[in-house]
């Protein structure tokens, strides 16, 4: 099994959101609670997308994302 860490292919997890951001993992699930982070939720656990995290992350930050609740 790959290793998706700081890559650009599928999802990452809340606590390598925040090492990534530098931010704590408790910041990540109020950024997630407020719309700024863009997720997936995966039954119990929240996925960001490594796509959205390396694309332009300090311009979508401080705006509405939308939320994808489809599983």
């Amino acid at each position: 099994m790959s290793d998706n860490t700081e890559n650009s292919v599928g999802y990452a997890k809340v606590n390598e959101v925040a090492k990534y951001l530098n931010i704590s993992t408790g910041m990540v699930h109020k950024m997630i609670r407020s719309g700024n982070i863009p997720y997936r939720r995966i039954g119990k656990v929240y996925r960001i997308s490594w796509a959205w995290l390396k694309s332009d992350t300090n311009l979508t930050l401080g705006t509405t994302a939308p939320v994808d609740k489809s599983l």
